[in-house]
């Protein structure tokens, strides 16, 4: 799966770059491509990466992370 994530990642990083490139450009085929990559590789990596971010994070901090976090950040 992370396989996976790294390469519609890739996907989505280079179409990303390409969107205002294409824009400045006027080039509107390759814009509207990029644009539909970005929204579908958006999607995908939102269901196989986004939401599941959470649940990793608490497999590789310590249990008392969030206890440690809270005391040593500064108050305002």
């Amino acid at each position: 799966m992370d396989f996976f994530n790294v390469l519609v990642g890739i996907f989505w990083q280079t179409s990303l770059v390409v969107l205002p490139i294409a824009l400045v450009t006027q080039q509107h085929m390759v814009f509207t491509i990029a644009l539909s990559i970005t929204l579908t590789m958006s999607v995908i990596l939102k269901f196989t990466w986004w939401n599941k971010l959470d649940e990793l994070s608490k497999e590789t901090l310590p249990a008392d992370f969030d206890q440690r976090f809270k005391t040593s950040a500064p108050e305002r």
